[in-house]
């Protein structure tokens, strides 16, 4: 990163993570209805593991104001549970 002119913080790799991923959801609630049927439940729960991931992501990215366990604990469970839903969407596919 040195030849962009310097090193990103965490809180900027957040930003960025979180902006990605909702905008992945967005991508897949509007082709939703263009998947085919069989596909749709493992989009869901896809676009679901998505906005988790983007949660824990902002939380990390804005949790500054906030004691670090209040932090941690609930951004750390989105993380989880979206990868528990990332392995639903692969278990339906």
């Amino acid at each position: 990163m040195e030849a962009f002119g310097g090193i990103m913080d965490a809180g900027s790799i957040f930003v960025t993570v979180s902006a990605m991923m909702l905008a992945h959801s967005t991508v897949l609630a509007n082709n939703h209805s263009d998947l085919p049927e069989g596909l749709r439940p493992s989009a869901v729960c896809w676009q679901i593991a998505t906005l988790l991931i983007a949660t824990g992501c902002g939380l990390f990215a804005f949790g500054n104001a906030l004691p670090v366990p209040v932090l941690v604990i609930p951004a750390n469970c989105a993380f989880v549970v979206g990868l528990a839903f990332y392995g639903c969407a692969l278990q339906r596919f």
